[in-house]
């Protein structure tokens, strides 16, 4: 880095952004399906539209998104979402009602606005020296002379004497704490500070953790610290005065206008989506929509004149560079927190905003990630993180510590059977237990294996299938998924408060979000605040007990990337640390003995918690399925010589349609066959063979099945039922009730 330009590297850097832009712009995205569309009024060449979305999205009004509505992409911009109500102005004319649309929402804009910002500190030398110290890692280490003696406060030291400080802090070693001392400290010091992170939720925790601390001794002063932006977090959301937005409203008497407005629009979306709207009530829609635009127009003017008075703000990366209130203003101190998944890009023009600055992460968590492949650029600045560029990653792995690097070692998270791996094969013994961590044996002791706080289960016991989306390709598997949700009830009903279930893959993370809904939202559990999310999106979370969904299994013919790549042991180490007190690994140890290579990290795991962990056997399972908790998921035995009188009741009692997926059909038992050929209604067989379909009787062919019947779209029962061959059998039927589930499932066969 040293003997490069930094003009240079500056260009690099606009390449690589507007490389990424342009992918996520035409192609990218996180797909949610948009249901109902009503063209509601044209404003110039576009049109309103309100759709239904099908499951929960989380946006601001102003976010740019993507709509494909057939094989046609548009561009459009989100006003308003209301629970699964969304309202979009795409950028062309619709005169009649859209079925069906696809939304894909990835604010490429946000890059667009870091490459203007970038070009502007081209001219400023200051700015570029700031940047030019993060990435040499160079600047001089004041803080030495400063301390008469080693403190403990070193930390804080640094931060106030040194220009640069890059902080590594592995899971559980207190991040959070010390940046929250940090900041406070600098506040108390009339220092102003800008607090950042990659995402809203680890902006949120610091912002809690502030407002708690100075609650807590009596010393919060309404105005003087603000979280500015987006959050969905409730505490923040509750708190009079830390919402820069909120506080506005609490001081603007037209903010009781501007919500009798808001009432009269949801009246009327109300009234268009039921197809009751006159011509009259639409007009009246795009006059309110205009108000309503004026009204939020000076809200945020009111807003930023309360932003530029405070001391210390909080907001994201991206808002830092796209929004002129902060962009513009020049701090005492920066402090960036999660940086290991932050654009190397957005944490230099971060750097230029103030005269120290202060950058948190761990290199052994997850990398940025940024998915326009072809561009080496986009390899090199935008899918690595700061402490590799920096050379701090090297350097520890040769023993060496960077002059401006400090490590927070001692972990308080996790119970020692879960650390030790992490402690030994990722953190190379730089990491150890605080004392305090045995006090998590608590949550050990409860179920499911109570006791125990590091669980392997075999799901190879189930045979457990592992399929793909037929559109995204990403892996599911709905026994794994299934099982989760089982010892998840178990969990709770022993009185676990705070679960979380994490998979490498979106297609299974999303099938385990619907289970959830269906089977522990119908319990009177339905509140309890249960995380579930891919590993990456699981990043700055932490929980009780954690659940790790490997997926993979037959018929897929190898392990996936994501759990093999170079990249892999970040993503493990990430689903290991998010856990306190009991850590359950679901994996297939046949597969993964046979296809992975000894030398990666799952396959480190499995070995590790093979001689030292709890390998669930058939007699745990006899517990966890003993009681049926909830009516909605059921398990049986699988007798092969007699199915349950309850499978037989489901098929004989469908009154539309019958779904029998099976990978060979030669399989199917005479009894199964005898109940179909006395059917009325519709059969659907699927299947790995191609069969003419014949009357009543319909055949798809897939390349891959998983063995199940689905009865009327509400009944599932899996477990290779009145199947004959052995290598599809699985200890345990069992029968789920969930319409959302399925029609899940039948979108990733393309049924």
């Amino acid at each position: 880095m040293k003997n490069q330009n930094i003009n240079a590297i500056i260009e690099e850097w606009q390449i690589a952004l507007e490389s990424e832009k342009d992918f996520l712009k035409y192609n990218g995205g996180t797909k949610h399906i948009l249901v109902n569309g009503t063209p509601l009024y044209e404003l110039g060449k576009n049109t309103v539209c309100l759709f239904t979305l099908y499951s929960e999205l989380f946006v601001s009004e102003g976010t740019p998104v993507r709509v494909k509505i057939g094989t046609v992409d548009y561009q459009g911009e989100v006003l308003s979402l209301k629970g699964l109500q969304i309202e979009i102005k795409i950028n062309e004319t619709f005169k009649t009602k859209i079925p069906y649309a696809e939304l894909y929402s990835e604010p490429w804009e946000l890059l667009d606005q870091l490459c203007e910002r970038l070009e502007e500190i081209k001219d400023y030398r200051k700015k570029l020296e700031r940047v030019k110290r993060l990435l040499n890692g160079d600047a001089p280490c004041k803080h030495v002379s400063k301390m008469k003696k080693r403190s403990k406060n070193e930390l804080l030291y640094r931060s106030f004497y040194n220009a640069t400080t890059y902080l590594w802090g592995p899971p559980g070693t207190g991040k959070s704490y010390n940046l929250t001392k940090l900041i406070i400290s600098h506040y108390k010091n009339n220092k102003s500070v800008l607090v950042l992170a990659h995402s809203n939720a680890a902006v949120d925790v610091l912002m809690k953790n502030i407002v708690k601390e100075l609650e807590e001794k009596n010393e919060w002063v309404p105005g003087d610290i603000l979280r500015y932006g987006y959050t969905k977090d409730e505490v923040l959301l509750q708190h009079d005065s830390i919402l820069a937005s909120k506080y506005v409203e609490q001081s603007d008497s037209s903010m009781d206008e501007l919500d009798n407005l808001v009432d009269r629009k949801d009246s009327m979306l109300s009234r268009a989506k039921r197809g009751t709207a006159s011509k009259g009530d639409l007009n009246e829609l795009r006059k309110l929509q205009s108000q309503l635009s004026k009204m939020r127009q000076q809200s945020r003017e009111n807003e930023k004149d309360l932003v530029d008075e405070a001391k210390v703000i909080g907001t994201t990366l991206s808002k830092s560079a796209s929004d002129s209130l902060l962009y513009n203003r020049q701090f005492d101190l920066i402090i960036v927190d999660e940086i290991s998944m932050a654009y190397v890009p957005q944490l230099a023009f971060a750097a230029s905003l103030g005269k120290r600055i202060v950058v948190c992460g761990d290199f052994k968590q997850l990398p940025p990630v940024a998915v326009s492949y072809r561009n080496p650029l986009v390899k090199k600045w935008l899918q690595e993180d700061l402490f590799h560029h920096v050379g701090i990653a090297d350097l520890i792995k040769r023993g060496e510590v960077h002059p401006n690097l400090y490590i927070l070692q001692e972990q308080r998270r996790m119970h020692p059977s879960i650390s030790s791996f992490t402690n030994k094969y990722i953190y190379q013994n730089l990491v150890f237990d605080h004392q305090s961590v045995t006090k998590n044996q608590m949550i050990a002791n409860h179920k499911p294996f109570a006791g125990e706080a590091s669980v392997l289960v075999n799901t190879n016991l189930f045979q457990s299938c592992a399929l793909k989306d037929e559109s995204t390709k990403s892996r599911y598997n709905l026994t794994s998924a299934i099982l989760s949700i089982q010892m998840v009830l178990s969990a709770i009903v022993n009185g676990v408060q705070s679960i979380g279930i994490v998979t490498p893959y979106r297609a299974q993370a999303k099938l385990l979000s619907d289970l959830h809904k269906e089977i522990v939202g119908r319990t009177k559990y339905k509140e309890l605040p249960i995380q579930i999310a891919t590993v990456h999106r699981f990043q700055g979370a932490e929980c009780d007990v954690l659940f790790f969904d490997t997926v993979d299994t037959y018929p897929q013919y190898s392990v996936g990337r994501l759990l093999t790549d170079e990249k892999s042991e970040r993503l493990i180490n990430v689903a290991i640390t998010r856990s306190k007190g009991k850590f359950v690994n679901l994996s297939d140890l046949s597969f993964f003995n046979r296809k992975l290579n000894n030398k990666t990290t799952l396959s480190k795991l499995i070995n590790h918690q093979m001689e030292q962990s709890h390998v669930a056997e058939q007699k745990d399972f006899q517990h966890i399925f003993k009681k049926n908790i909830s009516k909605r998921l059921q398990w049986f035995i699988n007798d092969e010589r007699n199915e349950p009188s309850e499978l037989i009741d489901d098929i004989k009692a469908a009154t539309k349609r019958v779904i029998i997926c099976m990978p060979n059909l030669s399989e199917m038992t005479s009894a199964l066959r005898k109940i179909v050929n006395e059917l009325t209604v519709k059969i659907t067989f699927v299947s790995c063979s191609l069969f003419d379909n014949q009357k009543n009787f319909k055949f798809i062919q897939l390349e891959q099945v998983q063995p199940m019947i689905i009865i009327d779209d509400e009944y599932l029962w899996i477990g290779a039922p009145f199947s004959k061959h052995s290598r599809n059998q699985s200890m345990y039927l069992c029968r789920l009730q969930g319409q959302k589930t399925i029609q899940t499932l039948k979108g990733y066969m393309g049924l």
